[in-house]
C-alpha cells in the first residue's frame, strides 16, 4: 500500500508526500527507496551531478520528476502493488493450489505477477524468488489460511503453521520454545533515547 514506486514507474514522479501505512510486509513499508537511486543514476547516463540534484530535491521537497527520456527507458519494467486483501488471498490461493506457504513479501510478488499476466498475457516462464520464511509472519500467514480465535500467541501460530504446511519448523524457530528470556524490560517511547544512552554508558 506504500505504492510510491508503482507511481514513480508509471508517471515518472517520485513523491513521498503521502500517508504511510504499516503493513504485513515490513521490508516494503518505506517511502524512500534507497535502491532506486542506483537505477536513477543509470537513467541519467551515470551522471552523478544529475542524480544528486534529484536526490536533493527528494530531501528538500519530498519529490522529484525524471525526464520523459528517462521515463521511456523504464518501459522494460512493470510495477504494481498489492494491498492487505490481495496478500491474504494470494497466500490462501497458493496454498490451496500448490500446497506452498508464502510469506507476505512473496505474496506481494505473486499477486503482482498475476496482475501482470492479466494485463499483458505474457506467458514467458517466470520465477518468483521467495526471500523470507512464512514462520517470520505466523499470524498473517495462518489467519490467511484458517480462522483464528484471537487467543493464539506466536508459539501457537508457528505450531499451527507447521501442522498445516507439513514443513518442519526451522531450527532457529524451534530453539525459541526452550530459550530463556534474556530481556523483559519495557521502555516507553519517550524514554528510549535516554535508556539507550544509559545502556551504552553514554550518560
Amino acid at each position: 500500500e506504500n505504492n510510491v514506486l508503482t507511481d514513480c514507474f508509471r508517471t515518472g514522479t517520485y513523491d513521498k508526500n503521502r500517508d504511510f501505512f504499516v503493513t504485513s510486509s515490513p521490508s516494503m513499508d518505506i517511502l524512500v527507496s534507497s535502491n532506486l537511486e542506483r537505477l536513477i543514476f543509470h537513467l541519467t547516463g551515470d551522471n552523478d551531478v544529475a542524480t544528486s540534484e534529484l536526490m536533493t530535491s527528494l530531501n528538500t521537497t519530498g519529490l522529484y520528476k525524471i525526464s520523459d527520456d528517462m521515463l521511456a527507458e523504464l518501459t522494460g519494467f512493470y510495477a504494481d502493488f498489492a494491498d492487505e486483501g490481495d496478500i491474504s488471498e494470494e497466500i490462501a490461493a497458493t496454498f490451496k493450489g500448490d500446497h506452498y506457504v508464502e510469506d507476505p513479501h512473496t505474496a506481494v510478488a505473486s499477486a503482482v505477477y498475476k496482475k501482470y499476466l492479466a494485463e499483458t498475457q505474457d506467458k514467458t516462464p517466470t520465477v518468483i524468488v521467495s526471500t523470507a520464511s512464512p514462520y517470520k509472519f505466523p499470524k498473517v500467514v495462518v489467519e490467511s489460511l484458517t480462522p483464528l480465535t484471537g487467543e493464539e500467541d506466536d508459539f501457537d501460530l508457528v505450531k499451527k503453521l507447521e501442522e498445516m504446511s507439513g514443513t518442519p519448523l526451522p531450527k532457529a524457530v524451534s530453539e525459541l520454545f526452550d530459550a530463556p528470556a534474556l530481556h523483559d524490560r519495557v521502555v516507553p517511547a519517550a524514554e528510549m533515547q535516554s535508556d539507550v544512552e544509559r545502556y551504552l554508558a553514554l550518560d
